[in-house]
């Protein structure tokens, strides 16, 4: 009797411990998951999108997919994943460039899903070509920089560096420009390929090119008042100044510093100059003067002087 006994109780003993294992598991297996990743981002690898999320080593995880169809976000898919991170390329629907998609994560388990991830709105896109280096050129003779086309680019932007760090940005349409208005220098240039579309992407810069901006100096105004000074007007500010009496060099004059002058460029007077103007026949000899080459500012062309 008493070894019957003690095999009834082991019997209950141990229905009652599977009973209380069942329901642990069924418990485990039914609650609900109260957590919700933190973010889902696409990532773009070798040209191929990504949708990850936040990584569980407790769940597998659902995506949900969203497509702006006419101005609403329409559910075209829901895709479940052992892993945090989904291929976009190799689902059952098409991404062209320029689409607007929204997506979402959930943890999930066999029973039950967790609340869904703040969605996070992207439109499919890549960025352009950048500008091939090989095609970049400039012709000093008419400050045109110019380079070859990009594939899609609906314009470019040209950074420009001059030797002090200064820098400059234009906003172009066409796929060249005119330095004219540079000053000269040695300057740096960047180009970035640009778009209009949804699709595109700015590129990233071309390798860097070095420019030479050299022109040649005009003066615009020179006159000799009675006291032999020289009143000049300059499209450049030069160092120095020649002074030629029949083909002779007469002598120089350093230019000092120029008044800038709007729409013209740079006044100078030079009172120096009535120390080799002193005793010259203005009446029966040819009087010129020209402003000096210095760096890359060329010398200018002979200009006439007469007694005003």
């Amino acid at each position: 009797m008493k070894t019957k006994k003690i095999i009834y109780i082991s019997v209950a003993i141990l229905a009652f411990v599977a009973v209380v294992v069942g329901l642990c598991l069924f418990f485990f297996a039914s609650r609900r998951i109260d957590t919700a990743p933190n973010s889902v981002q696409v990532m773009n690898v070798d040209d191929e999108f990504f949708l990850v999320t936040e990584y569980s080593g407790q769940y597998s995880y659902k995506f949900r997919v969203e497509q702006n169809l006419g101005g609403q976000f329409v559910l075209i898919d829901t895709i479940e994943s052992e892993t945090n991170i989904i291929s976009l390329s190799q689902q059952d629907f098409d991404i062209a460039l320029g689409e607007e998609f929204r997506f979402s994560a959930c943890f999930s388990q066999e029973n039950s899903d967790g609340e869904f991830s703040e969605p996070v709105v992207w439109v499919a896109c890549t960025p352009l070509q950048s500008v091939d280096t090989s095609t970049i050129s400039y012709d000093k003779e008419t400050f045109i920089l110019s380079w070859g086309e990009v594939a899609n680019a609906d314009g470019y932007d040209l950074l420009i560096v001059d030797n002090a760090g200064n820098s400059d940005v234009a906003t172009l349409e066409t796929n060249s420009v005119s330095l004219d208005e540079v000053p000269v220098g040695t300057y740096t240039v960047f180009l970035f390929a640009t778009s209009d579309s949804q699709g595109f992407l700015t590129s990233s810069a071309s390798e860097r090119v070095v420019i030479e901006v050299e022109k040649h100096n005009e003066i615009v105004f020179a006159s000799v008042d009675e006291n032999l000074h020289v009143t000049l007007a300059c499209t450049q500010s030069p160092l120095q100044f020649e002074i030629y009496v029949d083909n002779a060099l007469r002598g120089t004059l350093q230019a000092g510093d120029g008044e800038e002058v709007d729409g013209v460029g740079f006044e100078f007077v030079l009172t120096d100059a009535r120390t080799l103007l002193y005793g010259v026949d203005f009446e029966n000899s040819v009087v010129e003067i020209r402003s000096c080459a210095n760096g890359y500012l060329l010398e200018s062309e002979f200009v006439t002087l007469t007694l005003s």
